[in-house]
């Protein structure tokens, strides 16, 4: 079964090239545009890594990365 991955990005240009890079690697990959549906994806199926951009509208990655450190299922994962 292959690792998942997430990628956060507002910039679909980015997700696209991300995505193409780590699937051809062999993860499974899914996207959010924004942090609040990066969240949801989280809690639905935590992957083993999260990739996201810094600068993103509303909640930008500093403030996602935050959260995930004080939820206590997500803290430690490598983002």
């Amino acid at each position: 079964m292959p690792q998942h991955i997430i990628v956060c990005d507002d910039e679909p240009h980015i997700v696209r090239a991300i995505s193409l890079k780590f699937a051809r690697a062999g993860f499974e990959v899914q996207s959010a545009s924004d942090a609040e549906s990066c969240w949801e994806l989280l809690h639905r199926h935590p992957p083993a890594l999260l990739i996201t951009d810094y600068t993103m509208p509303g909640q930008n990655g500093a403030e996602l990365v935050k959260r995930i450190r004080g939820d206590e299922l997500l803290a430690d994962l490598p983002v």
